[in-house]
Order: structure tokens, then C-alpha cells, then sequence
């Protein structure tokens, strides 16, 4: 019924987005922030007109406007077409647009229901509830779906203080379900369970916000820093995961070795923090850490309490360390700076890569795990 809307809505917030990148031809490229501002303004209205009316909408409708929000997203973190989805939404903030199309339906369900019984949108509301009951489709047999396929109970007779209760349940659904696809994705392994510091404090990092590492002003570095903490980089880990026109196997992650110290598996905290096979790796780990000691504590107008040196840091365990790092804006545009040239020092270097029959061997004793 609502297939023309949904897909008008789609062409209009694709125009939308296509308009707020074409900026860039003139200003460059456009920064997180304010990328999240403009497609909060912009793009957004469009795939939540009329949300009220038509519901979440089916599979087949609610892809299309998907496939805009994912489109849009991944253009301004500068990801690839394959990366991870709910990284798109634990790293911005947003929401995914069907949780959000079903929150303002819930807001919209809210709102009708105090209405008085005399009311238009009050008495089409009880026809509608009635012919549920009767496992008939209609507005409220598609909220009542909609809401089952988010983990939500919303009941046949729904007061309003039934519908203000299924609230915040949905924003925990929506916690639980990027929690889940991050912890469940082996190409995630640095965003399990992250830790956040302020200062030297260490909490959970919540689930969904927009990360401070994205306020880093130079693109390369912050571009660095997104495709090391979201797998979208040139290391071995990565990059031998699947299979190419040559090798048909994936390579076991044990096989996927530095290719400088060949000792070690080759992802971002031994390259970073770990390898010491290369001088020139070397020479750029001691001066990222000058950088930052400098950074930190060579303003003497700053306020150097409860902030870590770059030995406390060292001392942390690799993982902890690379977030304590990426907690504020400042030690992360210092790491920004070596994590782009790291990243560079491996580009330019012949990667290494098993033989078929290494690979073969291997997978034949362990299998493809390791």
C-alpha cells in the first residue's frame, strides 16, 4: 500500500544526501560532526516523513531507506561498502532507522491514545486495535510485529502509560542489539567490551555516541584512526580474511603474520605498540611518544592532574592503552599522526603471505580457527 511513499521518501533523502556532499567540491571534505548535523537536518526528515502514518514499514520498503542512512554514513567515515553496519551507529550516535521509525510511531501511538474518544485519530485507533485483536492486519497489527521483531511486548489494549513503559525498553533493545553484532563480529575485536578514560579513570564506554576520535581535525589522521579501530585497514589481519583470485581459502588468522617480525600476528596493537623488527617502525613509536608527553605536559597553563605520561601508558596492557588514547581529543590527534604513518610504513611494504600449502597444512591439523 505504501510501497510508492517509501520509495519517494528513499529518492528525496538520496537527493538530500548527494546535495550535502557536493560541498565538499568547495570546502573539502566534510568532518563527522558536522556531517552528523547535516544529515540530521537534511536526510533524516525524509526517512521519517509520515513514520506516524505508515508504520516501520516491510522489509522490502524499510531497505530502501536503509540502504540511504547506511549509504550516507559509511561516505562520511570513509568505510567501505563491506564494512560493519552497527559501527555505523556506535560510533555517530544515530539511530538505525528502524528503531527510530518505530520510536516515533510508539511517541505517535502515546499521544493518540490521550486523546478524547471523540476524536478522529482516537476512534481510528480503536478500530484499528479492534480488528488486531482479530488478527487482521492493519496500523496496529504492523506496530504490534514491528515491535515482537525488536524484542518488545506491546499489548493488545495499550494505556498510555503501557506505551511510555515500552519506551525505554526499545532504547535498551537497540543498546542490546548493536552490543550483540559488535561482540558477535571477530572483525571488531577492539571495540569488545571497550573501556573509556577520563583522565585516568576507567569506565565502560557506552554503547552508542559520537566518539571523540571523530572530532580529530585533520581528515588523514582521523581517517587512520576510524579504518584501525574498525578493521577497514592494510594489515595482514585484515586483509587476508578472505579469499582472492589466487587463493580461494581464507588465511587462518595464526598465519597472518607481521610482515616485518613474522613473529606475531599482524593487527593494530602490534603494529602499533608491539613489533620491533623495523627501525623505521621504531623511530616512529619513540617520537609519537615524545609527541604526546609533549602535548600533555608541556603546556604549563594546562591542568595536568589526574593525566597520564606516556610510561603509565606504556604500562597498561596494549588494548587499554590505545583507548585510554582515543578518550580525548588530544592524545588522539597525536596518535592520529602515527597511526597514519605506521599505516603508510606497512602499505609500502610487501605483505606477507602463506603458501597454498602452509595454508593447507594448517587448516588441515587446527582448522580454520587460530
Amino acid at each position: 500500500m505504501w510501497d510508492a511513499h517509501f520509495e519517494a521518501c528513499a529518492l528525496r533523502a538520496r537527493r538530500a544526501s548527494n546535495v550535502s556532499f557536493f560541498v565538499e567540491s568547495h570546502t573539502g571534505a566534510i568532518p563527522p560532526w558536522e556531517g552528523r548535523q547535516l544529515y540530521t537536518a537534511h536526510v533524516d526528515p525524509h526517512l521519517i516523513w509520515g513514520c506516524e502514518v505508515t508504520g516501520v514499514g516491510t522489509g522490502a520498503q524499510l531497505s530502501q531507506l536503509e540502504d540511504v542512512q547506511h549509504a550516507f554514513l559509511r561516505r562520511l567515515l570513509r568505510l567501505q561498502s563491506r564494512s560493519q553496519l552497527c559501527i555505523l551507529f556506535t560510533e555517530t550516535g544515530l539511530w538505525p532507522i528502524r528503531f527510530r521509525r518505530l520510536a516515533l510511531q510508539l511517541r505517535y501511538l502515546h499521544y493518540t491514545l490521550t486523546l478524547p474518544a471523540s476524536h478522529l485519530a482516537s476512534i481510528a485507533l480503536r478500530e484499528t486495535m479492534s480488528a488486531a485483536r482479530e488478527s487482521q492486519s492493519g496500523w496496529f497489527w504492523d506496530l504490534q510485529k514491528a515491535c515482537r521483531d525488536a524484542t518488545l511486548d506491546l499489548p493488545p489494549s495499550p494505556t498510555p502509560d503501557d506505551v511510555a513503559a515500552v519506551e525505554p525498553r526499545l532504547k535498551t533493545a537497540l543498546y542490546n542489539y548493536l552490543k550483540k553484532s559488535v561482540s558477535d563480529s571477530p572483525k571488531l575485536e577492539l571495540l569488545h567490551m571497550r573501556p573509556f578514560y577520563t583522565g585516568k579513570t576507567r569506565n565502560t564506554a557506552a554503547v552508542m555516541e559520537f566518539r571523540e576520535y571523530l572530532r580529530v581535525k585533520c581528515r588523514e589522521h582521523r581517517q587512520a584512526l576510524t579504518s584501525l579501530l574498525l578493521s577497514d585497514h592494510c594489515l595482514a589481519i585484515e586483509l587476508l580474511r578472505r579469499g582472492t583470485r589466487t587463493r580461494a581459502e581464507k588465511v587462518p588468522r595464526a598465519l597472518r603474520l607481521c610482515r616485518f617480525c613474522m613473529a606475531d600476528i599482524e593487527e593494530p596493537l602490534h603494529a602499533l605498540f608491539v613489533c620491533s623488527a623495523s627501525e623505521e617502525l621504531l623511530t616512529l613509536r619513540r617520537s609519537f611518544w615524545e609527541k604526546y608527553e609533549l602535548s600533555t605536559f608541556g603546556n604549563h597553563n594546562t591542568s595536568h592532574r589526574n593525566l597520564f605520561h606516556a610510561a603509565e601508558l606504556q604500562s597498561l596492557p596494549h588494548r587499554d592503552c590505545l583507548h585510554a588514547l582515543l578518550s580525548s581529543v588530544e592524545s588522539a590527534s597525536v596518535l592520529g599522526i602515527f597511526a597514519s604513518r605506521v599505516l603508510s610504513l606497512f602499505k609500502h611494504t610487501p605483505m606477507y603471505e602463506p603458501s597454498d600449502e602452509e595454508i593447507s597444512a594448517y587448516i588441515e591439523i587446527h582448522g580454520q580457527q587460530g
